[in-house]
């Protein structure tokens, strides 16, 4: 993960981000080498900003500020800058987002944008309810 161990990997392989917000509103960011446990990166984090801003600021991931999530595959984050740096073939990503509570919240609006950042992947949203 960003702050956790980092492992290899090679051309082929299929790498994953997993994020679980648990039902005491902590969240489990999980990155790895999928079907390989051992190459797994796992941080969880309590609160936000990992708890670093005093409490008049922020206390809980309950809270209204942290109500919206938003998918994304741009790689910006990972310094490409130009259409030739990201992957030649084969690049795919899966979003899955699910809950183990159904009708804890309401799905909506979903939408789709392409990025902006060079080369990028084109974008597509497929349902499976």
């Amino acid at each position: 993960a960003a702050t956790g161990e980092t492992y290899p990997c090679e051309p082929g392989e299929v790498l994953y981000t997993k994020y679980t917000l648990s039902e005491n509103w902590v969240w489990t960011l999980e990155m790895g080498v999928k079907g390989d446990p051992a190459r797994t990166s796992i941080i969880r984090i309590e609160k936000p900003f990992m708890g670093l801003l005093p409490p008049e600021q922020t206390q809980s991931w309950k809270e209204h500020s942290y109500s919206e999530a938003i998918a994304n595959t741009c790689w910006e984050i990972y310094d490409l800058n130009e259409a030739d740096e990201y992957p030649g073939t084969d690049m795919e990503y899966h979003i899955t987002i699910a809950t183990d509570f159904p009708g804890s919240f309401a799905w909506q609006d979903w939408g789709t944008e392409q990025p902006e950042c060079p080369g990028h992947p084109n974008v597509t949203i497929k349902s499976n309810s």
